[in-house]
């Protein structure tokens, strides 16, 4: 609570006046998310899942991040900011006929861009679980601005679930991200990426996009769209998730936005006939200050 209180009263202070320049932003936010789990017969028919979190983060630069011009929400990408950030997630799961589950994580990353040749080194670290798992996180990744508005990175990542015994996802990911600018104040940001997954020893694919349409400097619609899938001897799996969302800025330093989630996925396994499937929809607020 009193976290929450000072995180408050930091952003009311900040908010108070507006400045060009930043090197600290803040941010917390908070989603809602119901999924229901159908299969055709046995214990998962009509099986609820609720899950709520809580999300604090914190981002510090080296150097003044400029918002003097393009969209406020891209001012880290065109200024070529580094910097280092931390995230803590709180969640609480309650499932049908189930006690409820609470789980956490903490990542702390960092983002670099080389002046001059202008290559990007990111590399992160977090942990988290809960009473029936640990978890840890690991990610390195390299790439470069090809042009002020263009980037390509290749990432790796590694999450490690300790239910007892080990096991792990891996993901081999390349990204690419472009600013383009429509005229006047309006830009579209896409942000495609593909991925090659290692999912508990089985083939897996996933494949995204995140797009942005800036209709001024301070107000951005957003949508995304994310599917995965492997194929395994045993069994089919693939799920898709996507969101569409709002972002605005009240004034160059504070931000505030809200997203419909939404996902839907189907297990079919080779020993049971009947299609394990699910639906989910949500929604996220968050906001954020700069100063």
């Amino acid at each position: 609570m009193k976290l929450q209180k000072s995180l408050l009263a930091m952003m009311m202070f900040a908010a108070a006046g507006a400045q060009a320049d930043y090197r600290f932003e803040l941010d917390a936010g908070y989603s809602t998310f119901s999924e229901e789990v159908d299969y055709d017969s046995g214990y998962y028919d009509d099986y609820d899942v609720d899950t709520d979190t809580l999300a604090l983060g914190g981002a510090f630069y080296f150097s003044p991040v400029s918002t003097a011009s393009g969209p406020l929400d891209e001012a880290e990408f065109l200024s070529k900011a580094s910097g280092i950030a931390l995230a803590y997630s709180k969640a609480e799961v309650d499932t049908e006929n189930e006690d409820s589950v609470d789980g956490d994580s903490k990542i702390l990353g960092g983002h670099f861009v080389i002046p001059g040749p202008n290559l990007i080194i990111e590399a992160s670290y977090g942990q988290g679980g809960s009473d029936d798992v640990d978890v840890d996180y690991l990610s390195l990744g390299f790439g470069g601005y090809i042009t002020d508005r263009i980037t390509l990175v290749f990432d790796y990542s590694k999450e490690e679930y300790d239910f007892g015994s080990k096991e792990s996802i891996d993901r081999y990911t390349l990204t690419y991200r472009q600013l383009i600018q429509l005229g006047g104040e309006m830009n579209l940001a896409l942000e495609p990426f593909i991925s090659k997954v290692d999912y508990f020893d089985e083939d897996a694919a996933e494949v995204g996009i995140d797009v942005a349409f800036y209709l001024n400097r301070s107000l951005g619609f957003k949508a995304g769209v994310v599917g995965f899938a492997y194929d395994a001897d045993y069994a089919d799996y693939s799920e898709g998730a996507s969101y569409i969302g709002v972002d605005y800025f009240i004034n160059e330093t504070f931000r505030i936005g809200g997203k419909l989630l939404s996902s839907s996925g189907e297990f079919d396994a080779d020993f049971d006939e009947d299609a394990f499937e699910s639906e989910g929809s949500g929604v996220k607020f968050d906001l954020a200050v700069r100063f």
